[in-house]
């Protein structure tokens, strides 16, 4: 498949990197156009995020009915976030109705204070929590601050020991806010590889090469539609679903993408700089061999 990929490439003029594939064991390479070894992920950086939160559930130190008020502890946190859950959260349901804390277009100054935590928990709802899916990085960076908050160390350092480095990531790096908090919607920088290998865990439950990082029990549960976007998609905890699949893409700005294929034992991953979004041609020609019904 990666050699139609290729092919697709070159025909549509579709600006991608680096692009590999996992098959059944096998691990495939292409490069298009060359770029740097590691690059802006994105937006799915979301989804290492919700594996942060993930693994702390495993270690009992979080539960997905926590919520975000209880876990901050902060004094001037309002009161509507006992009703913001860690599903909600990252299921983009907080409340929150539009993108907001978009680091890497909006501009800082603009932010006028270096306490983010406190701007994006005292900026007024736009929905009850629970009945609306609003797309915005500020719900992962409140994830992020909460990692930190249970785990005791920064989310990107709490990542590096429990995933990073044991994964033999090439290189890694995440934009932090004033304060040294992983900015958790966006901004984590990796090698296309390690993108693959974060991948092929995720396919296989949890484990990568003989080691298991997060349980299989909670990457089910993060995987199933728990937002209903529009009639083709639906969103879990920090990853996309189309209903009538059970593949599961990561997906960034221009073009960064990791899908996974269960019914054919296949990960792909790939980064680019796509702003007429021509990597669609990609995903469509994945689903239409890749998908299945469900049950």
């Amino acid at each position: 498949m990666i050699e139609k990929l290729f092919e697709l490439c070159r025909e549509n003029n579709i600006p991608l990197y680096d692009i590999y594939e996992y098959d059944n064991g096998a691990i495939l390479h292409k490069t298009v156009n060359r770029s740097h070894r590691v690059n802006n992920l994105y937006s799915v950086s979301k989804t290492f995020t919700s594996v942060a939160v993930g693994m702390l559930c495993d270690k009992g130190l979080l539960s997905m009915d926590d919520n975000v008020h209880d876990l901050l502890g902060r004094e001037d946190c309002p009161e509507i976030w006992k009703k913001v859950t860690l599903d909600l959260l990252l299921s983009q349901r907080s409340g929150v109705g539009q993108m907001f804390l978009d680091i890497d277009t909006d501009d800082i100054e603009n932010y006028k204070t270096d306490d983010f935590l406190g701007l994006v928990l005292n900026r007024p709802m736009d929905y009850e929590p629970g009945k609306y899916f609003g797309y915005s990085d500020s719900n992962f960076y409140l994830a992020s601050r909460i990692v930190a908050k249970v785990s005791g160390v920064y989310m990107q350092e709490f990542l590096r020991e429990e995933l990073f480095a044991p994964m033999k990531f090439q290189a890694w790096s995440w934009a932090v806010c004033p304060y040294g908090h992983a900015a958790g919607g966006t901004g984590l920088y990796l090698s296309c590889k390690d993108m693959l290998k974060f991948g092929i865990m995720m396919l296989n439950g949890g484990v990568y090469e003989h080691r298991g990082y997060i349980s299989e029990k909670w990457l089910n549960q993060a995987k199933k539609c728990h937002s209903y976007v529009d009639s083709s998609n639906s969103y879990g905890w920090g990853m996309w679903r189309r209903y009538d699949s059970d593949v599961c893409v990561f997906s960034g700005a221009f073009g960064q993408v990791i899908f996974l294929d269960p019914e054919n034992n296949r990960v792909y991953a790939w980064q680019a700089y796509d702003p007429k979004n021509k990597v669609a041609i990609l995903l469509d020609t994945l689903y239409g061999v890749s998908a299945k019904k469900f049950d």
